[in-house]
């Protein structure tokens, strides 16, 4: 991913807040990847493994409480016992991203059909022009 691609989508997502953390696949998305699958692209209008097809941030939370997950409001704090994932929106509500994270307390992203990345915090995908920012973090109890 250029410099110049990664500063006009992601502002703040600069020098020592990420690293790539895989080279460049179409072929799954961040919903997937955040599911820990990275074979398929899941979205609700496509392939979609849930009852609902809702293509919202109420839509997506609900499927992924039918994988364990529970609301958790916005704490995104490290928890060993739980594994966590992040629903972004914008202003106006619409669902655009997922990221799921790590043992070590970073998150785990699928830019678009670019790369995955590890980011520090949830904050450095916040913008305007496409992810919003986050809106809700779901947990499950880690499997042991």
């Amino acid at each position: 991913m250029t410099e110049k691609y990664r500063l006009r989508w992601w502002p703040n997502l600069t020098e020592g807040t990420f690293r790539e953390s895989s080279k460049y696949d179409a072929r799954y998305n961040c919903i997937a990847l955040a599911a820990g699958n990275n074979k398929k692209w899941w979205e609700p209008l496509g392939y979609w493994p849930f009852d609902n097809s809702e293509n919202s941030v109420e839509g997506w939370a609900r499927a992924f409480e039918t994988l364990g997950y529970q609301r958790c409001g916005l704490d995104h704090s490290l928890d060993e016992l739980y594994e966590k994932v992040a629903i972004y929106a914008t202003p106006n509500g619409e669902a655009t991203h997922m990221a799921r994270q790590l043992s070590d307390g970073r998150w785990l992203s699928k830019l678009g059909r670019n790369v995955d990345i590890e980011h520090i915090n949830l904050d450095v995908l916040n913008n305007r022009l496409n992810y919003g920012q986050t809106v809700l973090i779901l947990r499950r109890r880690k499997k042991n």
